[in-house]
């Protein structure tokens, strides 16, 4: 039996032998995300072991051979999740890659002749033949973005939402407009998201209701630990589709460079939910961000028909790795039981005005409500 949390209280131990289904994870939509995994973290819940959902960053060609590409998917050469990527450029076709075998998806591996074959990669792929299957036959062989070569170079102007959400907007592939199929679709309305853990519950209230009226924010949570130039703030946010009521859990990326950096700089190999060589560094940060907020955010996830996980930077990567572990099934380990949740029936829930804290043992009270002015 386990003791679980919810909502800042004891809510009662619990029986894992006696949960039918606990909560998983649907897609991981992520922005510019490091990798995470000396191997591909897999989704245990299907047998091709992938992931639906999208992982993008952007990329300029400069010429034949030499490419600008998001500075933050450069910042590491660990292996992503076994995920759908794309490759965005403005104004001209963007690279595709349905989610492909396991033995391809590491960062030196050679993957033309696995996208040659159109009938292997829709079997592998996380989208059925009708919605994706027109992308296939052109598919041309990828390689992950490394510097190591001297023709693919850094570019933390492309970190950002201002060049994420037109090209998601206008994206085209193989000559032809998918801007509105899936997951291209999703991954634009969840793109906003993604960025709004940067601002305040008021703001992205407003701009939600803006640019996706169907997308409420249910809740938002920060965690908050350290003082003065150490002081860090770590949000996660929870938006719900009021048509369909499924959940996207949203992690925010690094917004304190001085206590964070050090996070993404812890680069070796750990142990994380039964995985290995896990970013240690990321692992540590998603194990103390939801062991301080999941009791507040389970109540709120179990009333969710199907959730997602969506990340821009650092939160795409601890969207990777709480998605492996929530899809795992693997009850008994004392980081699924930190992070999981158990689905009730699908309700809609109501929309938020102010979000909660946790502040963490003498952790600076900044402000009423985050996000709190930068002190230098």
């Amino acid at each position: 039996a386990v003791a679980v949390r919810g909502a800042g209280r004891e809510i009662g131990l619990i029986e894992l032998s006696a949960v039918e289904k606990f909560g998983t994870i649907e897609g991981i939509y992520t922005y510019g995300a490091p990798g995470t995994a000396s191997q591909p973290l897999p989704n245990l819940q299907r047998e091709d072991r992938c992931f639906g959902g999208l992982r993008s960053f952007n990329q300029d060609v400069l010429g034949p051979v030499t490419k600008e590409e998001d500075a933050a998917a450069l910042s590491n050469q660990f292996s992503h999740a076994r995920m759908p990527t794309i490759v965005l450029r403005k104004g001209t076709d963007s690279d595709y890659h349905p989610c492909l075998a396991p033995e391809a998806l590491s960062p030196s591996s050679a993957l033309s002749s696995l996208l040659s074959s159109s009938s292997s990669s829709s079997s592998s792929s996380s989208f059925s033949s009708s919605s994706s299957s027109f992308l296939l036959p052109q598919q041309k062989s990828f390689s992950w973005p490394d510097d190591k070569h001297g023709d693919e170079f850094a570019d933390w102007t492309l970190h950002w939402e201002n060049d994420y959400t037109p090209r998601l907007a206008d994206v085209q592939v193989n000559g032809k407009d998918v801007s509105d199929q899936e997951p291209f679709h999703k991954a634009w309305q969840y793109v906003l998201a993604a960025y709004k853990t940067y601002d305040s519950t008021t703001h992205t209230v407003a701009q939600l209701h803006e640019r996706v009226p169907n997308w409420r924010l249910v809740a938002t949570e920060t965690r908050i630990q350290g003082q003065g130039s150490l002081y860090d703030e770590d949000p996660v946010l929870l938006v719900q589709d009021t048509n369909t009521l499924d959940c996207g859990i949203v992690f925010t990326g690094t917004n304190n460079i001085d206590n964070e950096l050090g996070t993404s700089l812890t680069n070796y190999g750990t142990g994380y939910c039964g995985f290995e060589e896990v970013h240690a560094g990321y692992r540590n940060e998603l194990w103390d961000i939801a062991h301080d907020l999941f009791p507040r955010l389970r109540p709120k996830l179990s009333k969710c028909r199907k959730v997602d996980c969506v990340g821009h930077s650092l939160g795409g990567s601890l969207c990777e790795i709480f998605s492996a572990c929530a899809n795992s099934g693997r009850v008994d380990d004392p980081d699924f039981q930190n992070q999981m949740w158990i689905p009730e029936t699908p309700e809609l829930m109501e929309g938020i005005t102010k979000g909660g804290v946790v502040y963490v043992d003498d952790a600076e009270h900044r402000c009423a409500e985050p996000p709190c002015p930068k002190v230098r």
